[in-house]
């Protein structure tokens, strides 16, 4: 993985020197991060207001209550993150995923978007009020089919052959979305659901036998 794992304790301290930047340019040192992997990183009620994120995953991260006010979003994967009421209003946000987030009552009021996506998403009471530019909310996935023929020790094999049905496919983003969250994974089965969200495995249809059925 190319992304730098972030600690709680290194997110806190940048967070305490960018607010002393937003009161003294100064005293304090304002946040940017960049190819940076947060995860399960407490963010609930932190102000990173004006903060910039580029090419960043966001790993199950509690985001309640934060403040993303006139921060600058940009090549961003927000993975089954909690962002009930987070407030991003004047926000920048740029080719940009949410994907199984809680963004329940969520405030992007005057906030400018390009190519930004909420899959399945709970997005009950979210805020786009004057917002401008492309937003998707929980679009239909397409699901390319390709063969999954392997075994634990080849995922990143079976990564390359979803991989490619999903640029083929003009999707890209799913194909970087998929490779994010396989890299940040734990075991072999749990890279191997990932990879089944994004593609259909023409393998297990093949497998079938009609001769199996039992006919009365």
């Amino acid at each position: 993985m190319d992304k730098k794992r972030i600690s709680q304790e290194e997110f806190d301290k940048a967070v305490e020197q960018h607010n002393k930047y937003v009161e003294d340019a100064e005293q304090g040192e304002k946040a940017a991060f960049k190819d940076v992997f947060f995860e399960k990183i407490d963010m609930s009620d932190k102000q990173l207001n004006g903060a910039s994120f580029e090419n960043c995953y966001f790993k199950e991260c509690d985001l309640k209550d934060a403040g993303l006010c006139f921060a600058d979003i940009k090549g961003c994967l927000f993975d089954r993150c909690n962002a009930n009421q987070l407030v991003a209003e004047e926000a920048t946000i740029k080719d940009t995923t949410f994907e199984k987030c809680d963004m329940t009552k969520s405030f992007f009021t005057h906030s400018c978007f390009d190519d930004v996506r909420f899959i399945e998403c709970d997005i009950m009471d979210i805020s786009f009020q004057y917002a401008l530019g492309e937003v998707e909310i929980n679009p239909e996935r397409k699901k390319p089919r390709c063969k999954l023929v392997g075994s634990d020790g080849n995922i990143f094999a079976l990564l390359g052959v979803a991989s490619s049905a999903l640029k083929k496919n003009g999707q890209r983003e799913d194909a970087e979305n998929m490779r994010e969250r396989v890299y940040a994974s734990q075991s072999y089965y749990e890279a191997l659901g990932i990879i089944t969200e994004y593609v259909d495995d023409e393998s297990m249809s093949e497998d079938y036998d009609e001769s199996d059925d039992i006919s009365m």
